[in-house]
């Protein structure tokens, strides 16, 4: 059984099958000054010294473990949000720059594209054809045993801002068979009361001069359920062209190391990365970033706010509601031009709004604040309606014909008919009668309908059928669905 505590040595001890209780005895990790002040000395895994740094890492390493454990039991919905950008090599502004938002669930927002063992005997960045992919360290690189084996660490104490942060640094093991392999040093930085983790920064090593600045880091946040995660993370790179290819000399079979390497000019600055802009867990907890979105008010025509009603974006499928102050706020969107229109519950199932397109600008880095104003029913029903044929107060039936399976069915055959109440007769009544047929989507509108009286209406195609009563009206807007079945003979 192994047993990790954050704040304490870890401890492994052996469960025999006759052991029905067990107490286990956990000592805290003692104080890290001595080691936190040797700062100049270097500390691997194999030297004597190396206690503080270790016990340190198992701490950083227990706190991540119990993250990804609790995370993978119960993952998030997370809304990331990607980037890659291009900047000049003088004076890095930038000259392309790409933005994706998408939605998964999963228990962590950043996963490194290799397996540990493959950074450790690969390293950080792969290189074919003169294209460059660069990788960066997740938690479960730092987890395994392959990081801590192939790089050595020193405990280093937080100064100015990081006066609340105590630090591991990590740098690559120096032997002949790596000089070639691209790999990461750096730093992770904890929480010097909770061990929690804060942040890793890094660069790349073993690489040409001209590459020397690309590195990147990784943030965590706590989140509400007291869980650390990645919150954003970015890789800082660069585009080279190669002006002659390197060989081997005939003196030696071994590749030139990169740090030696003169045949590469700087092209351009390249940042990739990405962070959390929501996240949303199964027992209602939620965490959103400061990212940008459109926000705003929905009023009606005198100003007054319009509480819970529903906006959306002609872009999008997303839909939030307003609150009591008639004020909402999408989820972090990408930067572009949007169009939000705003209905009622009953409406706007039916994609049918009260309110005119209103364009919203939202920039990379600031959010669009817009004012909504809704038109009542009467203004919109003329829009959606038959010509004429609605009237202040009558009702308004949106439908729609399918068939057992799901689909829509076109062209049907619809029977609409107006009985006095208490009428049962299936006769129908000179001018109370009318017909009409479904749209290609299998829907079809009835306006104008009397709610004082019993409203039967009917749909046919081939021989099929089916029929509906509708004897009272809770609203003036109805939707209802009509499956029409293999009629009896």
């Amino acid at each position: 059984m192994r047993v990790l505590r954050i704040g304490f040595r870890p401890r492994e001890i052996l469960v025999h099958a006759s052991d029905s209780v067990v107490n286990i005895a956990l000592q805290p990790v003692p104080s890290l000054v001595a080691g936190v002040q040797a700062t100049d000395s270097r500390v691997c895994e194999t030297t004597a010294d190396g206690s503080s740094a270790l016990d340190l890492w198992q701490q950083a390493r227990a706190g991540l473990l119990a993250s990804l454990v609790s995370r993978e039991s119960a993952p998030p919905r997370i809304r990331l949000r990607t980037y890659r950008r291009t900047l000049d090599p003088v004076l890095k502004r930038i000259e392309a720059d790409t933005i994706d938002y998408r939605d998964v669930v999963d228990g962590r927002s950043f996963v490194a594209a290799r397996p540990p063992w493959v950074f450790a005997d690969y390293g950080y960045m792969r290189e074919q054809g003169g294209v460059r992919e660069w990788y960066a360290p997740d938690e479960a690189v730092l987890l395994d045993p392959t990081f801590a084996e192939t790089h050595c660490l020193h405990a280093i104490d937080g100064r100015g801002p990081r006066a609340s942060q105590i630090g591991i640094a990590f740098d690559p093991i120096d032997t002949p068979e790596r000089d070639t392999v691209v790999d990461v040093a750096g730093a992770l930085w904890l929480d010097r009361a909770t061990y929690a983790p804060h942040d890793i920064e890094f660069h790349y090593t073993n690489l040409e001069r001209e590459a020397r600045e690309s590195g990147g880091d990784v943030e965590f946040a706590i989140m509400p359920n007291g869980i650390s995660m990645v919150q954003r993370w970015q890789i800082r790179a660069v585009l080279l062209a190669v002006d002659e290819p390197v060989t081997t000399t005939n003196l030696t079979k071994r590749d030139v190391r990169r740090r030696d390497r003169r045949n590469a000019r700087l092209l351009a600055y390249q940042h990739i990365g990405g962070e959390i802009a929501s996240a949303v867990w199964p027992d209602g907890k939620h965490w959103e970033g400061n990212l940008p979105s459109i926000q705003g008010t929905v009023v009606d025509a005198d100003s007054t706010p319009v509480a819970n009603a529903v906006v959306w974006t002609l872009d999008r499928r997303d839909s939030v509601r307003t609150d009591a102050a008639g004020r909402f706020k999408f989820p972090p969107l990408a930067p572009g031009l949007y169009r939000v229109v705003a209905s009622d519950s009953a409406l706007a199932v039916e994609g049918i709004f009260r309110a005119l397109p209103t364009p919203a600008v939202v920039l990379t880095n600031q959010s669009a604040d817009v004012t909504i104003v809704m038109h009542s029913r009467a203004e919109t029903f003329p829009s959606v309606c038959p010509a004429k044929s609605y009237r202040p107060g009558s009702g308004v039936l949106f439908a729609r014909v399918v068939d057992s399976t799901g689909p829509a069915v076109p062209n049907a055959q619809i029977e609409i008919e107006t009985l006095t109440p208490g009428d049962t007769t299936a006769k129908s009544r000179a001018g109370q009668t009318r017909m009409g047929i479904t749209g290609e989507d299998g829907r079809f509108v009835i306006c104008g309908a009397d709610r004082s009286r019993r409203l039967v209406v009917r749909a046919f195609k081939g021989m099929r059928g089916v029929g509906i009563s509708i004897d009272r009206w809770g609203d003036e807007v109805l939707s209802l669905s009509l499956t029409i079945k293999q009629l009896k003979l």
